[in-house]
């Protein structure tokens, strides 16, 4: 992508792409990570796009997997409290006998 198009898309579509991101995300921090991968990956990308709404709805489509791949990340995983209750009870029962 040429560099005054990658700054137009940019302009254009950052406010659209970090409120989606916020949106899933709900913290500020992982939503700008994620616009900046979204726009790292445009810049790398080869596709060419016909219009002005087929490069919104993609950066939308890779906004959307951006974070959904962020939740698979080990980091992310919320663990049930409860289950790990039981489990510290246990581990502590089986170091009394």
């Amino acid at each position: 992508m040429e560099e005054q198009a990658f700054r137009q898309a940019v302009e254009d579509h950052r406010d659209v792409v970090f409120r989606i991101a916020l949106t899933y995300l709900r913290d500020r921090a992982d939503a700008d990570d994620v616009a900046q991968d979204v726009f790292l990956k445009l810049l790398k990308s080869d596709g060419h796009f016909e219009s002005w709404e087929h490069l919104r709805r993609w950066l939308i489509r890779v906004t959307i997997n951006e974070c959904k791949s962020l939740f698979r990340k080990p980091w992310r995983r919320i663990e049930d409290i409860e289950n790990l209750a039981d489990s510290l009870s246990a581990a502590q029962d089986e170091t009394k006998v």
